[in-house]
């Protein structure tokens, strides 16, 4: 019935702050978001200064881990009202991104502080992580690794787990198929100049043409291959861990079945 369906939906579906008042890394937080805002749309050169002095030296167990978070977080926080006002703050603050985004860890305290902010919008937090692997801030194979890292994590995650598993592996998939396009098209250019008139320049030009789309294709494949390898790594350890729960939980259920039985006797 509609009252039932519309009891299934999520009513709210608003952006959180992950660094409430009582975090011990609010008030850069917070600072950060007011000086990415609108109202203060501060220079880089200012942005860089603060994550400098501000953020360099963090008391935490991850500091790196931990800037990359603050920032991304302030940033896709203070874009939550439109999409057009994200990309805005993101490719405005790009360099800056960049600085704070520098190792897998990095990348991976990205993907999380998109999670926290749109945890209760699933279709904001796949639109934005997919954007930022397209801005490449994090990698496609990162991502596959973040969203598969452990079994709880994953069920965390299943919202947008697949939808983000198909982006992520699709992109490197489409690079060859075109890259192979591009090769086969060019292949079929040199031909026709060997059958036809043309001359050894033209020709020598095309096939340098032909061993840079080559060497493109070679690197394409290998990411191809690296992230189908990390994706399929992960589910089936995920599945693994799965049913090991289930082998666990059953056994449990069966020593209860005994204890049960050796009471009533």
């Amino acid at each position: 019935s509609a009252p039932a369906l519309a009891a299934l939906m999520h009513n709210d579906l608003s952006a959180v702050f992950p660094y409430t008042d009582d975090h011990p890394l609010h008030a850069p937080a917070s600072e950060l978001q007011d000086m990415v805002s609108l109202a203060k749309r501060c220079e880089n050169a200012a942005l860089e200064e603060f994550v400098r002095t501000k953020l360099s030296d963090l008391q935490t167990e991850a500091p790196a881990s931990d800037r990359a978070k603050v920032v991304v977080c302030g940033m896709v926080y203070e874009g939550r009202e439109s999409f057009s006002h994200l990309l805005g703050i993101l490719g405005r603050y790009l360099p800056v991104l960049k600085s704070v985004i520098d190792s897998k860890e990095e990348e991976q305290a990205a993907a999380q502080a998109v999670a926290e902010v749109w945890v209760r919008s699933t279709q904001s937090c796949v639109m934005v992580m997919d954007k930022l692997v397209a801005m490449k801030l994090v990698s496609p194979i990162t991502l596959v690794q973040w969203l598969l890292a452990d079994y709880t994590a994953a069920l965390q995650r299943q919202a947008y787990m697949w939808e983000l598993l198909f982006l992520c592996i699709s992109k490197p998939v489409a690079l060859v198929r075109t890259v192979k396009g591009d090769l086969a098209k060019t292949q079929r250019e040199i031909d026709d100049l060997q059958a036809g008139s043309g001359s050894p320049e033209e020709i020598e030009e095309k096939e340098g043409l032909k061993s840079r789309i080559k060497a493109v294709l070679r690197n394409a494949l290998s990411d191809q291959d690296a992230i189908l390898v990390a994706a399929m790594k992960g589910l089936v350890l995920l599945a693994n861990l799965a049913a090991a729960k289930r082998a666990g939980h059953a056994q449990a259920m069966q020593t209860d079945a005994h204890d049960d039985d050796d009471t009533a006797q």
